[in-house]
């Protein structure tokens, strides 16, 4: 009840700053995030199309990048690692079997695109100017974490300052 629309109402702390709802298993993965960019993520379109989505890996509850492969048919889907890949990291990620992409940050969103061997030849993953990940495996880490910043833009903070 509201205190200022029923005045014997008691004002209470759970009242002001409701508990956040408990998460489920398959949302466990949202513990490790900032909270800003829960709020992010929390407005992104979830469905699986040619730009990226953060969501958990269904099996071992790690942030992954989900997006179609945005070659020239969109057909494949691609999950990858959140990680940073160097030379050598591409080349034991090619010898396991796993496929590496160039992650793109556009303004409309990020895409995600597999590296061919023409792809590897000309850019190496050091050389390259969008960050190259690993295809997801689960318990499989390969690379360096990749900043939150750098893939999604962080909300400006508020200030009670005139915008001029």
């Amino acid at each position: 009840m509201c205190h200022l629309c029923h005045p014997g109402a008691e004002m209470t702390q759970s009242t002001l700053f409701p508990t956040p709802r408990p998460r489920s298993a398959r949302e466990r993965w949202l513990d490790q995030l900032p909270d800003w960019l829960i709020l992010t993520i929390e407005n992104q379109n979830q469905r699986l199309g040619p730009y990226a989505h953060l969501a958990g890996c269904p099996r071992c509850h790690q942030p992954v990048l989900k997006a179609l492969d945005n070659r020239w048919d969109h057909l494949c889907d691609a999950k990858v690692d959140l990680t940073l890949l160097t030379n050598a990291d591409e080349l034991q990620a090619l010898l396991a079997g796993r496929t590496t992409h160039t992650i793109e940050k556009g303004v409309t969103g990020i895409t995600i695109t597999e590296r061919d061997k023409t792809a590897i030849q000309k850019k190496p993953a050091n050389q390259s100017l969008h960050p190259v990940a690993p295809q997801h495996r689960c318990n499989e880490h390969l690379g360096y974490p990749i900043p939150w910043e750098h893939l999604f833009p962080r909300p400006k903070e508020a200030t009670n300052e005139p915008p001029f």
